[in-house]
């Protein structure tokens, strides 16, 4: 359902398979530019219907893209701090260099 509302040009976030927040305000925007209104079980009929929607579409390429993640891995703290040490113990070693 994600990977249907991305390539139809509607941002549900990451396409994890979970129906959070994000994709309920893309299955919301989708319907309103439908010219529905009010809430929207997300069940087969929904995945359906954006399926048979003949709307633009991304291309396959696009919406893999847009279906990652939108944030980065938090980086490890400990291996910034090791990276640090390495880096000031260089340093003294070459002369303050």
């Amino acid at each position: 359902m994600q990977s249907q509302l991305i390539a139809l040009g509607f941002d549900p976030g990451a396409a994890d398979g979970e129906t959070g927040p994000a994709t309920m305000a893309a299955v919301e925007n989708y319907n309103e530019s439908r010219g529905g209104n009010g809430p929207v079980p997300v069940d087969g009929r929904l995945l359906a219907r954006l399926q048979q929607d003949t709307g633009p579409r991304l291309t396959p390429e696009q919406v893999a893209a847009r279906a990652r993640p939108h944030y980065a891995a938090p980086a490890n703290p400990v291996a910034g701090v090791v990276q640090q040490f390495e880096s000031n113990i260089r340093t003294l070693l070459n002369g303050g260099y």
